[in-house]
């Protein structure tokens, strides 16, 4: 574990940040592969964002709507910008609304945040929880395991920047992505807060001081391709397709 005393180097975080994803609310998204059966098990998502309101107007999702009993859904309220995620699987729901910690505010542009959601599950016990910056801020939830187990996404991909249903895509963002990650393990603590790096992301692919968890990354997105539709998957999986304008900028976590 690292101490007060120790610090991460230089090398170890992304040495390619020259780009990230911008959606303009309109239906711009990144979709990737179903993920059915990583969501039905253990696992982290994380992604850094930006946003123009801190407050926006209406709800700003990431995920898929299969059926009011199987969904995943994370992202902004639409009320005092808090962090708001709905995870439902085979008819159980879990639901929560959190102020960021620290919460997002006011009518401006957000700066750079790194947004977690992590699932353990252990048994007949799944353990939801939800991180901004590091900082864990949803207390305990929980959902049945089993149920877990059986969560069905009906085939839909899952959306970055907006979620996805039958009829295409919902809850647009208007905002900025980048570093978008999945792992087939719940994170711990210490290994979240390395990533955040003190607000520079950590290279993902590599183990470095208390992160330790490459070996389970199956999904990550850095965004660099500065052009296209494409996204390349960093772990040679499943490269993801941007939808409707959604383009890249220069502005980024690291600038």
């Amino acid at each position: 574990m690292l101490g007060l005393g120790n610090s991460i180097s230089a090398s170890s975080y992304s040495s390619d940040p020259q780009f990230a994803l911008t959606f303009d609310g309109t239906g711009d998204a990144l979709l990737i592969d179903d993920i059915q059966t990583i969501l039905r098990d253990s696992f982290t998502i994380n992604h850094w964002f930006r946003i123009a309101d801190s407050t926006p107007s209406a709800y700003n999702f990431n995920g898929f709507f299969n059926t009011s009993g199987n969904f995943f859904r994370y992202g902004i309220n639409n009320s005092g910008g808090t962090i708001n995620y709905g995870f439902a699987a085979n008819g159980e729901v879990s639901a929560h609304t959190q102020n960021a910690n620290p919460a997002l505010s006011g009518d401006g542009d957000s700066g750079w945040y790194m947004l977690t959601f992590s699932v353990s599950k252990v048994g007949l016990t799944s353990t939801i929880k939800v991180y901004t910056n590091a900082n864990h801020i949803n207390g305990t939830d929980t959902i049945n395991g089993l149920n877990h187990g059986n969560l069905a996404t009906g085939g839909l991909k899952f959306g970055f920047g907006a979620a996805t249903d039958s009829s295409g895509i919902q809850f647009p963002w208007t905002g900025k992505f980048d570093e978008i990650a999945i792992w087939t393990a719940a994170l711990d603590d210490d290994a979240i807060t390395a990533l955040y790096g003190s607000g520079t992301p950590l290279d993902a692919t590599a183990d470095s001081g208390n992160y330790d968890n490459s070996s389970d990354l199956v999904r990550y997105y850095k965004c660099n391709e500065g052009s296209g539709t494409s996204v390349v998957d960093a772990t040679g999986n499943f490269n993801g397709t941007l939808q409707a304008d959604a383009t890249y900028t220069t502005d980024n976590p690291y600038a």
